[in-house]
This record gives C-alpha cells, sequence and structure tokens, in this order.
C-alpha cells in the first residue's frame, strides 16, 4: 500500500487543536446540563380530601424516595449510582398528583414506557400514597411528567392552643 503523507504548519495543527477542545467543551457542558434528577409523585388529596397531617405526607415521599434508591442501588442503576455519589448536588421535584386514581394511572404509563420507578402503598392499608422514579437525567423524564405541578403544602399558623 502506498500513503500519501502530508505535513501541516504549526498554525493548522493549532487550530485543530483548539477546534478539538473546543467541541469537547460542548460535549461537556451538555453533558452537565443533563443533570440527575430524582421525581417524586404525592397524592395531593391526601391533605386536601383526606385530612392526612404534614408528616405523613412527608414520610410517604421519604419512604418510597428511600425505598427507590434502595431498590436500583442493589441494581446497580449506573444513574442512581451517579446521584448517590455526589449527595450534596442531588436534585429532587416533588409533584403533585390530585387522587389514587391518577397515582394508579401515572403508575401504569411510566411502567409501560420503562421508567423505573417505586410505587408507594400505605400498610396495612394498602393505600397507594406516592411515586419516586429513580434517578434518570433530567430531559429524559420531562414529557412524562410536565403536566403536573409542583406539591404545595397549605402553612398553617402553629396551633395557639396553651397545655
Amino acid at each position: 500500500m502506498n500513503f500519501t503523507s502530508f505535513t501541516l504548519d504549526r498554525f493548522t495543527t493549532h487550530k485543530y487543536i483548539y477546534i478539538i477542545i473546543f467541541i469537547f467543551i460542548i460535549d461537556l457542558k451538555a453533558v452537565q446540563m443533563q443533570s440527575i434528577i430524582q421525581y417524586i409523585l404525592i397524592r395531593g388529596d391526601l391533605f386536601r380530601e383526606l385530612n392526612w397531617s404534614s408528616g405523613a405526607v412527608i414520610a410517604q415521599a421519604c419512604h418510597a424516595s428511600t425505598a427507590c434508591i434502595a431498590t436500583y442501588l442493589k441494581q446497580n442503576d449506573n444513574h442512581t449510582v451517579e446521584y448517590i455519589a455526589d449527595m450534596e448536588n442531588m436534585h429532587k421535584v416533588v409533584l403533585d398528583v390530585i387522587n389514587e386514581k391518577e397515582i394508579l394511572k401515572v403508575s401504569k404509563a411510566l411502567t409501560e414506557n420503562n421508567i423505573l420507578h417505586t410505587l408507594w402503598y400505605e400498610k396495612p392499608e394498602n393505600i397507594p400514597t406516592c411515586i419516586a422514579v429513580k434517578p434518570y437525567p433530567r430531559n429524559d423524564l420531562k414529557k412524562y411528567l410536565k403536566k403536573f405541578k409542583l406539591f404545595s403544602y397549605p402553612i398553617l399558623a402553629p396551633s395557639s392552643k396553651k397545655d
């Protein structure tokens, strides 16, 4: 085989190196913008209609998130491992699902689209209360969760009841 050799002058060589570095930086920024996030979906009717306390509702989110993280860490899921490795920069978004019927519908849709998650049930009553989606890059989940609003709990003044 006959290879044709060529040489590049110093300016051209540096120009190509700068282009390669520039492309690398752009790719790195794109990866960084794909931050790993965990979404939690809580039934808002638990406090609005069923009068659960704020502590009970928050506990449901904690249970679901812990169970989900533990499940996918055991499976060495790459996104979950990466999420836990950078605990100081974890991102969670808590969304409001209106009722039991909707949370079951969301869980079914996530399952049908191969979005791994944990549907948490309050025991022993077997009430579905919360979904924790395993950590994913933010953009992977937008289309499935964009219709939900951030969860909001009405802030109540502390009781002035005296002993």
